[in-house]
């Protein structure tokens, strides 16, 4: 059996990562690999030259990455589904913390007034359980409520 009949990757692509790996090259690389069952599966290689008996060999350790990656690409399309939704919201959103409030939209940046954002950059919150709303804001007929600080 050769590395062929088992990594999936163009034979230009493991020969060159064969070759870099040889000359003292870093890794790990990722590569498709088959398994006996005919599933394939994303792998992490981490190889390395050793000697044995005067010949010279390529030593590796496999890792079977499949689920780490379907998890990392999940959490990126999560964490861009809620970035669209804050930044297309029409609600203004400020998030609180003991320390600081940061607007999260630019509706609640605009809805605060000038001495309630600059405080909040580098002040604690204020003690109200709401910011001031800007003037356009305080009929409150306007479509830029106030934001609510929750406990």
């Amino acid at each position: 059996m050769h590395i062929w009949d088992i990594n999936q990757a163009p034979r230009e692509q493991i020969l060159a990562a064969i070759e870099a790996i040889s000359r003292g090259g870093r890794g790990p690389f990722v590569f498709p690999h088959r398994l006996a069952s005919g599933e394939v599966r994303e792998v992490e290689v981490h190889s390395g030259p050793i000697e044995v008996g005067g010949r010279r060999y390529l030593h590796s350790l496999i890792f079977d990455v499949t689920e780490r990656r379907r998890t990392e690409a999940a959490l990126r399309e999560s964490e861009e589904r809620y970035r669209r939704l804050v930044e297309h919201s029409p609600l203004a959103i400020v998030v609180c913390t003991e320390e600081r409030c940061s607007t999260s939209t630019r509706r609640a940046c605009a809805c605060w007034e000038p001495s309630t954002r600059a405080r909040s950059r580098s002040a604690p919150p204020p003690t109200s359980s709401t910011p001031t709303p800007c003037r356009s804001c305080s009929d409150r007929s306007s479509a830029c409520a106030p934001a609510r600080r929750f406990p």
